[in-house]
């Protein structure tokens, strides 16, 4: 593969041109050392370089001999081709092998004019001389070819033993004759222009302890070759890059299209596994769907779903009419979460649209309101989409799910989906993919296998791969690729096929040193040296990792430090900063040394340039020493500053994941946890520790339970409330979490706990609604925690005495389920204290005991109207009222429901209009509309309003068809509907992870064609004025 750009990127193959078994040492410093250091370098302009070495030899197996020459000669003058204009040339004191004069003939024979005329005098010259001719005194203009000769001194060779002098220097005196002339060649040429322009510069070598060693080589090279890279890669200072939003998308581009060279077309097929299992399957039908421009392309990792999306993206690099909006979640802190993604896109817009009326960063990246953000950006796609084609792409989506799992469900799409083509990878069985398809089912599902079941295919991609790497595979790995590509049980994932390729490229002096002291012929102990790796290679893609980590460390001969320390970055899921990594590797540290093995390893590691953090892009798994490595973080952590950063973010997380209990005391905070500045730190730094914690099943598991019992009950109680607090909005998982929490705090003496350790334990244990002893104990330490007049204990109170009352009831315990609740009532004061004391009217109306008749239920219920109307008439409006009034919305609901399950459907109706002018009030607050709370509160009681009103038109025979006229609870119905329609698609957009979003889904969503005709109905009405018309129509109805 020829010096080229590919994507974004620009490659260049740099060869190294000497005899091979007496500079093994000068060309592992340049392939292992500078090649590295000098990627890094020039990593911000997009320029890879790589070494081409060709001591692995040209496969010439099964060859005559005759056969092998020729191909050698081609091969070498085909790879020198590749790496125009770059050349290093090696020289000391061997010649190199001379082909018989035969084969130079047939090998002139089959070259161009041009290249003929170059290799004209090269008869009886060796293959060295013969790459130095073709490579280097053709190169045409001085100035523009980057040749570089490292010519070795004499006094070099002064260590090494008579006995290895023969691996090391000719004794033929021709050979020796032609050596000299060569060298006279080359520094007349190239060394006699002075300064920087000195293009042939001696070095010297030390001989020590069996091989050579040198640090000024490395340093020579290094200078030398940067000098060339900065003249071909010149350019002017880009003052456009210095945005974070332009250098985000050369960061985002450059990682994904970095997956090019060598790469194969692939292909995604159509996920019809259930299709094909439903009866009325129609595979024609199937095949007019594939058509579909929106996909998400379902994946296992390593089977090349990345690769696919590079494919795709690059090949619109020329089109003027498209724009392409990217992103790499998980890259940077711009890619951690939706909104930065959405305000980079907003901007890349704009700047193609020629538009500056944005607003200011600090605004779109976190005080604009999310449904205004989706607007502007819905504006933008719109504008752009008159004129262009807009293309979407979207990978790793699955880092959303540590950094940011709301974004999973992203409403933004709803607003733009019309005019743009989208194209998402989702890992198998995640939650990404879950979420995704849950919310947007209309993407195309599309399937990423690999090569599967052609041979074609992966004979294509082996030959792009040993193009890539200048190494031709033995034909028995090759066999064995194939085989796998086409069984019906297995395929081919791309990431092995690259990861061996890579492996290879890895083998150092003391690798070919094993290979030259085998009998029998070079190639063939090789061919046997590969064969042995590849035999070792694992399939899966977290082996296959595995595999890599500690193979590239073997080979680069790193240490055990090094090793343990790359391993402790793929335990971290936040990553780790540089300095970190240093402390785990500890003497064994090199910084170039670690650059080196990424390289070899960026298919799994990768940087996150913009926080200075590596990561992994897949975790250990516990079995493989997880817990032990995430203990070993936490004690490194303790060691930092209280206000470091990766402590601050990450140490709980490790705390907790090492199964270290002595290590969660730093993590606690003074004083009240459960409200105010505290409470706000321990959402911000601790709650997304325990989410991850959640993610990685850790808060199920056994380790959980035992690490919380094993806590002082003040640290185990904050953890706790913690972890509540941090899964709030994960209903079904905190609950489930909370029931299990409940049982562990059996051993806590009520009288010794603080306030907010009461408070705590009243609401943990309070967990176990089933059980009258955990639900008294936690009364008893409600109460302890009012005695010490502690803000929430008295709502703490009243919700417990609930609780009781209703299991009270389900027992048969009505004289203590009597005498709670008259203490519960007595002791409210406040108007939400009030409102809360009338929860167990509300409980006991909805119980199914059967100690509770039908009748006396019927009577709660009517009970509870009463006294919450008499509590609204009885209150004066001020903000501590309104908030009272606003928080009573749930009693109202559940209310109805109970009236609803007793089949009072006029009497529900009634009530919710009831509970209009209450509505209204809360409409007044400003913007009610753009609040998650209060348009959950909108979307719930249209719900019931709808719900009501088709039961009642059920029972009366009435069949409900939207928009039709003549019937006032018809015309009601349908003002009910919209209304939940557009408050649901609001409340879509600013929590899509809101439990009333679920049930939404399944009363509204069954009908598109009904919820477009919404939209057309509705007209001009505002949303808040829709109840006005339904309290008109209910009118109509009493009539």
């Amino acid at each position: 593969m020829s010096n080229q750009s590919t994507g974004a990127w620009r490659r260049y193959n740099i060869f190294l041109s000497s005899t091979f078994k007496d500079m093994d040492f000068e060309r592992d410093v340049i392939k292992f050392k500078v090649i590295p250091y000098l990627n890094r370098r020039f990593r911000d302009r997009r320029v890879e370089l790589q070494a081409i070495d060709l001591r692995l030899g040209v496969n010439t197996s099964n060859m005559s001999e005759a056969e092998s020459e020729r191909k050698v000669l081609s091969v070498c003058t085909s790879c020198i081709d590749s790496s125009r204009p770059f050349f290093i040339g090696l020289i000391g004191r061997r010649y190199g092998w001379i082909p018989p004069v035969e084969r130079w003939n047939e090998f002139m024979a089959g070259l161009s004019d041009e290249e003929r005329q170059i290799l004209a005098d090269t008869a009886g010259c060796s293959v060295t001389e013969m790459e130095i001719v073709y490579g280097a005194l053709s190169q045409g203009s001085f100035d523009s070819s980057h040749v570089l000769f490292f010519l070795r001194d004499d006094s070099s060779y002064d260590g090494i033993p008579e006995d290895l002098k023969s691996t090391f220097c000719d004794s033929d005196p021709e050979n020796i004759k032609r050596l000299e002339a060569l060298k006279k060649k080359v520094q007349a040429l190239f060394g006699e222009r002075g300064g920087e322009d000195d293009r042939c510069t001696p070095y010297h070598l030390d001989w020590k302890d069996g091989h050579f060693s040198s640090d000024e080589f490395e340093k020579m090279v290094t200078e030398q070759l940067a000098r060339q890279i900065e003249a071909e890669t010149a350019r002017e200072d880009e003052e456009g890059t210095a945005t974070w939003w332009a250098q985000e998308k050369e960061l985002e581009e450059s990682t994904l299209l970095r997956l090019l060279p060598g790469s194969i077309e692939l292909d995604v097929y159509d996920d019809d596994e259930e299709d094909e299992d439903d009866e009325d399957y129609d595979e024609d039908e199937d095949e007019e769907e594939d058509d579909s421009s929106d996909v998400a392309v379902w994946y296992v990792q390593g089977y090349g779903a990345s690769t696919h999306m590079a494919q795709d993206y690059a090949q619109w690099d020329e089109d003027t009419d498209v724009i392409r909006l990217l992103a790499v979640f998980g890259l940077s802190e711009y890619s951690s979460s939706m909104r930065p993604v959405l305000a980079r896109w907003i901007h890349e817009l704009a700047e193609r649209l020629g538009r500056e009326d944005l607003p200011e960063d600090d605004l779109m990246l976190g005080k604009m309101p999310e449904p205004d953000l989706f607007k502007l950006f819905e504006e933008l796609v719109e504008e752009a989409a008159e004129d262009n084609y807009i293309y979407i792409y979207m990978d790793d989506v699955e880092a959303l799910e540590t950094t940011s799992p709301k974004d999973l469900y992203m409403p933004w799409l709803d607003h733009v989906k019309d005019d743009v083509n989208v194209m998402i990878n989702l890992q198998d069985e995640s939650e990404a993919r879950e979420k995704i398809l849950e919310a947007y089912p209309y993407l195309a599902k599309k399937l990423m296998l690999g090569v599967e079941a052609d041979e074609e295919s992966a004979i294509e991609l082996i030959e792009n791969y040993e193009q890539t790497f200048f190494l031709e595979l033995p034909e028995k790995i090759k066999k064995q690729m194939i085989k796998a590509a086409t069984s019906k049980k297995k395929t081919l994932p791309p990431l092995k096929v690259h990861s061996i390729f890579r492996i290879f490229e890895s083998l150092t002096q003391e690798d070919f040193r094993e290979i030259r002291g085998k009998k029998g012929s070079q190639i063939d102990a090789i061919n046997g040296y590969l064969e042995d790796i590849w035999k070792e290679m694992p399939d899966a893609t977290y082996d296959i990792m595995t595999f890599m980590v500690n193979q590239i460390v073997k080979n680069l001969s790193l240490g055990e430090k090094m090793r343990q320390a790359i391993w402790t970055i793929a335990a971290a899921p936040g990553g780790l900063r540089e300095s970190d990594v240093a402390y785990f590797a500890g003497e064994d540290w090199d910084m170039i040394q670690f650059y080196r093995a990424m390289n070899f390893l960026h298919d799994f590691f990768y940087e996150d340039p913009a926080r200075h953090l590596w990561r992994a892009k897949y975790i250990t798994r516990p079995e493989d020493g997880l817990g032990g490595r995430q203990k070993d973080i936490s004690e490194y952590i303790l060691t930092l500053d209280p206000h470091d950063s990766l402590r601050e973010t990450m140490g709980m997380y490790f705390a907790l994941g090492g199964c270290e209990p002595s290590h969660f005391a730093p993590y606690m905070v003074e004083g009240d946890y459960v409200h105010g500045q505290q409470m706000s730190y321990l959402v911000r730094f601790h709650g997304p520790q325990i989410r991850q914690l959640l993610r990685e099943g850790y808060l199920d598991s056994d380790d959980f339970e035992n690490y919380c019992k094993a806590l002082p009950v003040e640290q185990r109680l904050q953890l706790l409330m913690n972890v509540l607090t941090a899964l709030a909005d994960l209903k079904e998982e905190r609950e489930r979490i909370h029931a299990r929490m409940s049982s562990w705090l059996e051993d806590v003496t009520i009288e010794s706990l603080s306030a907010p350790d009461a408070f705590t334990c009243a609401s943990i244990i309070a967990g176990q609604r089933d059980s009258i002893p955990h639900l008294e104990k936690a009364l008893e330490a409600a109460r302890r925690c009012d005695s010490l007049d502690f803000p929430g204990a008295k709502q703490l109170i009243s919700m417990i005495s609930s609780l009781l009352i209703m299991l009270y009831q389900k027992k048969g315990m009505i004289d203590k389920a009597q005498a709670l609740r008259g203490g519960a009532g007595d002791g409210a004061r406040s108007a939400k204290e009030r409102f809360t004391a009338l929860f167990p009217l509300v409980a006991q109306a909805g119980t199914k005991s059967a100690l509770v008749s039908k009748k006396k239920r019927e009577a709660l219920i009517d009970q509870f109207f009463d006294e919450y109307y008499a509590i609204v008439d009885d209150l004066e409006l001020n903000q501590e009222t309104f908030d009272a009034r606003f928080k009573s919305y749930n009693l109202i609901l559940n209310a109805v429901s109970v009236l609803l399950t007793q089949r009072r459907h006029d009497r529900a109706l009634e009530e919710l209009v009831r509970f209009i002018p209450s509505m209204q009030l809360f409409y007044k607050v400003g913007n009610f509309f753009s609040w998650a709370e209060s348009l959950q509160v909108y979307l719930s009681f249209h719900m019931l309003l709808t719900l009501s009103a088709w039961e009642l038109m059920k029972s009366k025979g009435i069949e409900w068809k939207f928009a039709s006229a003549g019937n006032p609870l018809a015309h009601m119905a349908d003002l009910a509907y919209i209304a939940a329609v557009e408050g649901g698609n609001l409340l879509k957009e600013m929590d899509p992870e809101n439990e009333w979003i679920k049930n939404f889904r399944k009363m509204f969503t069954d009908n598109n064609e009904r919820v477009e005709r919404v939209r057309e109905f509705r007209g001009d009405i505002e949303l808040k004025d829709i109840d006005t018309y339904i309290q008109e129509a209910y009118a109509e109805t009493q009539n």
